[in-house]
């Protein structure tokens, strides 16, 4: 499996509604995503949008059902704070849904701590992390 920086919307956007048939993505130019492959077969995607100079928010991250519990959740997170770090951002934020232990996991393995936002921006029923970058 490779994970690869794209700019390829269409694939990006197919992507995630296989992955979330009934949730709308908000894409802008702000965005950065990347596309995962099992050889020339697209197979999941993870976004982050830049927020400030120095914050990036995880925006999403999926994967078709065939390739799940195989570890590229945790490889695509490693991948964008990779990006983050080399772009000069101090800080990586994002939040789970409480019915979501494995990606709570992932993200704590991954440097993240558990972190109560000034307001919480995406609802009482997620959880926030964050991680210094």
């Amino acid at each position: 499996m490779t994970i690869k920086k794209s700019t390829d919307l269409f694939n990006f956007r197919r992507l995630h509604k296989k992955c979330f048939p009934i949730d709308e993505f908000d894409c802008d130019d702000n965005t950065h995503f990347w596309i995962v492959y099992d050889g020339l077969k697209s197979i999941g995607f993870c976004a982050l949008k830049t927020l400030d100079s120095e914050i990036v928010f995880f925006s999403r991250a999926g994967v078709e059902q065939k390739y799940k519990n195989k570890g590229l959740h945790k490889k695509m997170i490693k991948r964008r704070v990779s990006w983050a770090k080399r772009n000069g951002y101090k800080v990586a934020i994002t939040y789970v849904k409480y019915d979501n232990p494995l990606s709570l996991r992932n993200l704590i393995k991954c440097g993240f701590d558990i972190y109560i936002p000034e307001w919480e921006y995406a609802g009482e029923q997620f959880i926030y992390v964050r991680k210094s970058l």
